[in-house]
């Protein structure tokens, strides 16, 4: 008689949004299934505020935010729903890396720094270095700024080139 082991699947942490989603759905299903009592009503009004709160942490995220969030009522949904959506949505799709790499660009397109431009200049190389990444968009910038740096005439050192290549890779990583 073969033994079958007790080993867990691998299945990767759900996200917030995740979570809120799954208990959003939830509640949908038993509505639609038993009809809806005031507690039924009231656990799905919850779930809804929920996951209306819950900020997305990539675009399917978001995209499955902003269907919930016109699905929920019927109507548009509230100011302060959309003010959070339109974050999420700068968020996943901008960087201020990205930003922060055109500027540096302008600044040394001509090499002819002020005292004022090279310490921006400056200050955006250690950014670039030491604050990491928080989505794929802020990896493509930075590697984006060290090919920038290299075309300026600006030579990053060793240590800096690699902290923000090593940043960039976890992101781009699951991409290849």
């Amino acid at each position: 008689m073969a033994t079958k082991p007790n080993a867990a699947a691998a299945v990767p942490p759900a996200t917030p949004f995740e979570v809120a989603e799954a208990h959003y759905r939830r509640m949908q299903i038993a509505i639609n299934k038993r009809g809806s009592s005031d507690a039924d009503t009231k656990a799905f009004l919850d779930a809804v505020d929920v996951i209306d709160s819950t900020p997305a942490s990539t675009l399917e995220e978001f995209a499955r935010s902003f269907i919930i969030a016109l699905d929920d009522g019927g109507s548009l949904p509230r100011e302060e729903i959309l003010d959070r959506l339109l974050a999420d949505a700068r968020r996943l799709v901008t960087s201020r890396f990205e930003t922060l790499r055109l500027e540096y660009a302008e600044l040394n397109t001509n090499r002819n720094l002020s005292e004022e431009g090279c310490a921006r200049s400056s200050a955006i190389e250690r950014i670039m270095a030491n604050e990491p990444c928080q989505s794929v968009a802020d990896a493509r910038a930075k590697l984006r700024f060290i090919v920038d740096a290299d075309q300026c005439g600006v030579r990053l050192d060793g240590e800096e080139a690699a902290q923000i290549a090593t940043d960039a890779a976890l992101y781009l990583a699951p991409e290849a």
